[in-house]
């Protein structure tokens, strides 16, 4: 044990503050975002997608039967990783 202790010692692995607030953030932000997408109104539609549709969340009305399509959807890259969309979709 004493040994690993001096390893790590010597290799400089220690807490970054930053990294630790910021790994925090992030698992706050997708706690935040998995309980927006289990949220329901009494209709069963989510609160937050209905916001935006009526103008409420935001400036502009977006409703969900409207818009561009595919027409206003840009192509993501093949490495693209976000893990609010992984989440929101359904698969994480």
């Amino acid at each position: 044990m004493g040994a690993t202790r001096a390893d790590h010692a010597r290799i400089g692995c220690r807490r970054n503050p930053v990294v630790v607030s910021r790994a925090h953030w992030a698992r706050t932000a997708i706690g935040l975002l998995q309980e927006i997408k289990d949220d329901t109104d009494s209709a069963g539609d989510p609160p937050l997608l209905a916001a935006i549709a009526d103008g409420t969340f935001g400036l502009m009305k977006r409703p969900a039967d409207k818009g561009r399509g595919l027409d206003g959807v840009a192509r993501k890259a093949r490495d693209y990783y976000n893990p609010a969309t992984e989440i929101l979709e359904g698969d994480a």
